[in-house]
């Protein structure tokens, strides 16, 4: 039942997180224009290039080593403050090397941009979400998320004004980012108490912390290195066009990721304490639902993208509807690969197998965007992209088979599929009968949605039923 109260919580934030971008984008899009929007990309990708070095893959590392410590609290203060060590020392290092970059090896006009990106550096040096998280302190997060996330948008709409306005919308965006991390310390002493750091512990750890960030590189160059090499390719307009189309993709993926995150903890907890039986139930169970959920998404997006890029993003972005197309489909790898990757491979410890997956698909993505990006521009780094991430999914579903039912895994793809298909049709029809809007989009997720649920209620599948049973207990005790 914790689990799932967890996956509320998280769910709850992650929803928010999707309607929010829905209210901000539209209004975003248009005031700083496609050009701004693929500027400040450009600018937040190499911030992010920075603060990735500068983790060292703390987050995923610290989040697994609590869940393994967390029954012992002599343990727990202990683990705590030295991996706090290891990130506060690393990030300290990488924002004196992102100050010196800044003022060393850019032109000026860009110098101002990306000094307000160094706020993100900051909230990094102070991240200790990582934490929360192997405890499985949900609620803290989520909550901690939505007020901040709340006061970001109000802020973009009272301060973001016209396309001269993008230091405030970096700012914003980072200033608040920084904050909520601050909101999290003053709930960390109700947790643990302060231990002096052992230095020859910290020592033990740098080694098994290295290996996951070899992958965390990994993931994050195959993630963004397609913007980067956009910029340099083509241009601005097209790093827009292309990041739009992604962010709309990330959106919902957001939803599926969910499940990962809160599930991650007890998987990790439970390969600790040997119980191979239970990790099974939890790995299948997340499969099932984060199928459930990604496949009807993934057509659902390929149905709605006519109507909804329109409304939207405003003129300029016609060729996004275009993009969605083929980057939609970013939604099932993605789901499937955290579930492989993070949930099962990562909790069990088999980093090397993990890293070898990751990197194989970066090298793939660098070497396949380079040729396409030239060829056909953002469509060319976004089918770079897909062949990579499906690559890399495909490496980790082989390692992970003896876990994964997988003949019950593609009965499931199979029903959701065909479900999913049929829905598609009835959104084209949809198209067909109303015109390009916010009321067309609005009718076609409504149809879509109850057509989807309504069907698995017909053939009374068992994950459906699942949620129904989790639900109505979770209203019974409250």
């Amino acid at each position: 039942m914790k689990l799932f109260k967890n996956y509320i919580y998280s769910l709850l934030y992650q929803i928010l997180s999707v309607v929010l971008p829905f209210i901000t984008t539209p209004y975003v899009s248009r005031v700083l224009g496609v050009n701004g929007i693929g500027r400040y990309t450009l600018v937040n990708t190499i911030a992010n290039y920075f603060i990735l070095v500068g983790l060292i893959g703390i987050n995923i590392y610290g989040n697994r080593q609590i869940s393994y410590v967390r029954d012992n609290q002599v343990e727990l203060e202990q683990t705590f403050w030295d991996l706090n060590a290891i990130r506060t020392i690393t990030m300290g290092i990488t924002v004196l090397a992102y100050i010196l970059f800044v003022f060393f090896f850019l032109p000026a006009e860009d110098i101002l941009l990306y000094l307000v990106e160094i706020f993100l550096l900051f909230a990094s040096l102070i991240d200790i979400s990582w934490f929360f998280e192997g405890l499985e302190e949900f609620k803290i997060i989520a909550m901690r998320n939505i007020s901040i996330k709340v006061i970001g948008v109000f802020l973009i709409f009272l301060l973001v004004r016209d396309s001269t306005d993008i230091l405030i919308y970096a700012g914003i965006l980072s200033v608040t980012t920084l904050v909520g991390q601050g909101f999290l310390w003053k709930e960390l002493f109700k947790k643990v108490s302060y231990r002096k750091v052992k230095w020859k512990g910290v020592k033990g750890y740098i080694f098994d912390i290295l290996k996951l960030w070899i992958p965390t590189i990994a993931i994050k160059i195959y993630s963004s290195i397609d913007k980067v090499l956009l910029g340099i390719i083509t241009n601005d307009v097209q790093v827009g066009l292309y990041t739009s189309a992604q962010n709309i993709v990330t959106l919902v993926t957001t939803i599926t990721s969910t499940l990962t995150s809160v599930s991650l903890p007890r998987t990790a907890n439970c390969y600790k304490n040997n119980n191979m039986q239970e990790l099974r139930k939890i790995a299948n169970l997340s499969l099932g639902m984060v199928s459930l959920i990604a496949l009807p998404m993934t057509l659902g997006l390929i149905g709605i993208r006519n109507t909804l890029v329109p409304w939207f993003f405003g003129k300029g972005y016609e060729e996004v509807s275009t993009l969605l197309l083929v980057s939609a489909w970013f939604i099932l790898t993605v789901s499937w690969s955290n579930i492989f990757g993070n949930q099962i491979l990562l909790a069990c410890g088999k980093e090397k197998i993990y890293s070898i997956a990751v990197v194989i698909s970066a090298i793939e993505n660098i070497i396949l965007s380079i040729v396409l990006i030239y060829k056909i521009q953002a469509m060319g780094a976004v089918i770079a992209s897909i062949l990579a991430e499906y690559t890399g999914m495909i490496i980790m579903l082989v390692n992970v088979r003896n876990i994964i039912d997988i003949h019950g895994w593609i009965k499931l793809i199979l029903r959701y599929s065909f479900i999913s298909a049929v829905m598609l049709l009835l959104l084209h029809f949809v198209e067909a009968l109303i015109s390009y809007s916010f009321v067309a989009t609005f009718v076609q997720c409504i149809v879509g949605i109850l057509f989807y649920f309504s069907m698995l209620l017909v053939i009374k599948d068992k994950n459906i039923f699942l949620i129904l049973d989790y639900v109505k207990k979770l209203i019974r005790k409250s």
